[in-house]
């Protein structure tokens, strides 16, 4: 059985731009029902963002969250930092711990860090020396999407959380230098995208199959691969990720209660994962390049 200690529940999947890419829809009253049945099955770890607003209205409408709750947040950081952006960002944050009942954050991350420059780095020490003072957050960490990004920032700062992309088809992160690092500084990694933004588990491939030719084909193989071994698609995903020791939580995001009581039931077992191992061009693998 998954351990729930390392299960933080993404929100992400709540906001418009998931909705739309999956075309599907989610009433208050059906949030407000998961929130209940998440909270039942003891899933208390919540991973949100400042920009997610009408998410955290929506969960925080239901008032059917627990008191013992824990909750990331992000926040995007200006280029170019104003007088008053400093003291905007600080508000929202103590704004959204009001509206959470919560006293603190477990973790505060900049949600766009390759914006970080010279022109900007002032005012985020600045800002984390604030953020650290009024005692919003346990720890201030980062969100990336590739291993440069990590690289160009921790020239200014070593963060205390990496939230990472991590899956069967993206393992950039799965690097001797990076491990070492976050090792020795014990840096907490969060794995993200473990289903690549649900692709890994569709059945039909929503992408075009000539401009994502190697996703496509490696999307078959893995299915082929599960049906030969037995082993489910979502079983096989998630054991892939939690084979990788380096990794302390993952994110997940849930639809309904039938995804999360199949999640819930999946074994951690053993697995010779050589075969699904592969390359694939950073245009193939982040959601963020894909023309739907």
């Amino acid at each position: 059985m998954i351990p729930r200690k390392k299960l933080i529940v993404g929100l992400a999947p709540f906001t418009e731009e998931y909705l739309n890419f999956n075309n599907e829809n989610i009433s208050k009253q059906k949030l407000k029902d998961l929130i209940k049945f998440l909270n039942k099955k003891k899933l208390f770890y919540y991973d949100t963002a400042l920009i997610y607003k009408n998410v955290e209205n929506k969960i925080i409408n239901t008032k059917s969250l627990k008191k013992k709750i824990k909750v990331i947040t992000k926040f995007i950081l200006p280029k170019k930092p104003n007088m008053d952006d400093e003291k905007k960002i600080i508000q929202s944050l103590i704004l959204s711990l009001k509206n959470l009942k919560l006293k603190k954050f477990e973790g505060v991350l900049i949600h766009n860090p390759w914006d970080i420059n010279s022109s900007n780095i002032f005012f985020l020490k600045k800002l984390m020396r604030k953020i650290t003072k009024e005692k919003i957050t346990h720890k201030i960490g980062v969100s990336v999407y590739t291993l440069s990004e990590f690289n160009n920032l921790k020239k200014y700062f070593l963060p205390k959380i990496v939230q990472i992309p991590f899956n069967i088809l993206n393992t950039e992160f799965d690097n001797t230098r990076f491990k070492n690092l976050i090792k020795k500084n014990k840096i907490e990694i969060h794995a993200r995208s473990i289903f690549l933004k649900g692709v890994l588990l569709k059945k039909n491939f929503s992408l075009s199959k000539i401009k994502y030719k190697k996703l496509h084909q490696k999307l078959v193989y893995i299915n082929q691969y599960s049906q030969k071994k037995k082993i489910s698609k979502i079983e096989l995903l998630v054991n892939f990720v939690f084979s990788h020791k380096f990794i302390d939580k993952i994110v997940v995001g849930f639809m309904s209660k039938k995804e999360i009581a199949e999640f819930l039931s999946i074994n951690i077992k053993k697995h010779n994962f050589n075969k699904l191992k592969s390359y694939l061009p950073r245009e193939e693998v982040d959601p963020r390049l894909w023309s739907i």
